[in-house]
């Protein structure tokens, strides 16, 4: 997949190593030139998904947001990487 970095003032590109709930994911963030940014403690770098707003895993909420999980994490199965825009983030899949 070619990836053109959009118009935007800061695009990053991102490996997903972890996925949290259905709108929060943590990466493994490219800065360029060999720079990673794994978050404090090395685990990802925390980012909501942009536009995404799913129930929690808790409280009464808790059966709906693992199922919304549960959806994230199939449509990452075969994802490349997520594009970083700011602090929000979004999917890119090979098309």
């Amino acid at each position: 997949m070619d990836m053109q970095p959009p118009d935007y003032l800061y695009w990053y590109r991102a490996r997903v190593m972890s996925v949290y709930d259905a709108d929060t994911i943590y990466v493994d963030l490219d800065l360029g030139t060999g720079v990673h940014n794994l978050g404090v403690d090395g685990r990802g770098l925390a980012l909501r998904l942009y536009g995404i707003d799913t129930p929690e895993l808790r409280g009464d909420e808790k059966v709906a947001g693992y199922a919304a999980r549960d959806a994230l994490l199939s449509m990452l199965t075969g994802a490349d990487d997520v594009e970083v825009l700011r602090r929000d983030a979004r999917l890119v899949r090979e098309a």
